[in-house]
């Protein structure tokens, strides 16, 4: 980096010469990854408030969710209501600074996995739709747009999702599971 400074003494200048050693003494990229590292490898330690903090740190990383999200769905279900709308607000900045490239991690598939679990069906069933979009039909998609269906009522729409999502595959426990709440759902309107 070069910075050119016009002046008549160097006197003139003492409050940029303290700024820019300041800027540039201080927290850097380097600084970040470093924090970034420690607190990943952390995830389960630390709070979902914690987590939350440091993707607003992370400037809203992708890679910084799609590290945090194991963590962040294992105490999906201790967040207060008040703090899912402070999580969707986060997944939606991050999916805003997301350029998808064809990355092996599906982050639209983990992030509508995250709010399925909140039980923010809407919001997740949005999330699977970009999965699909991007990816393909994938059985662990289907599954949990068929979850989220079936939670909102949509009874047809979460089978005719279930027969797609086992047909890609036939042993996924979870998706077995489901189809029986779907019968289960079934027989007991009849």
């Amino acid at each position: 980096m070069c910075a050119y400074l016009w002046g008549r003494n160097r006197m003139d200048l003492t409050e940029t010469f303290k700024a820019g050693e300041m800027r540039l003494g201080g927290f850097g990229p380097d600084d970040f990854f470093t924090l970034k590292q420690s607190l990943e490898e952390l995830a389960e330690n630390l709070s979902a408030e914690q987590i939350l903090a440091y993707l607003r740190l992370s400037c809203h990383d992708h890679k910084s969710l799609a590290n945090c999200l194991p963590a962040l769905i294992s105490k999906a279900p201790q967040f207060p209501p008040r703090f899912e709308r402070q999580v969707l607000a986060v997944c939606h900045e991050v999916w805003k600074n997301y350029y998808p490239i064809g990355e092996r991690y599906d982050l639209a598939c983990g992030i509508g996995e995250l709010l399925s679990h909140l039980r923010l069906w809407i919001e997740a069933i949005e999330f699977l739709e970009r999965s699909i979009h991007l990816y393909g039909p994938t059985a662990q998609a289907l599954t949990r747009m068929a979850a989220c269906d079936f939670e909102l009522g949509h009874i047809t729409a979460a089978s005719d999702l279930l027969r797609q999502g086992t047909h890609l595959a036939p042993d996924d426990t979870d998706a077995k599971a489901l189809l029986a709440r779907i019968e289960q759902h079934a027989a007991g309107n009849r």
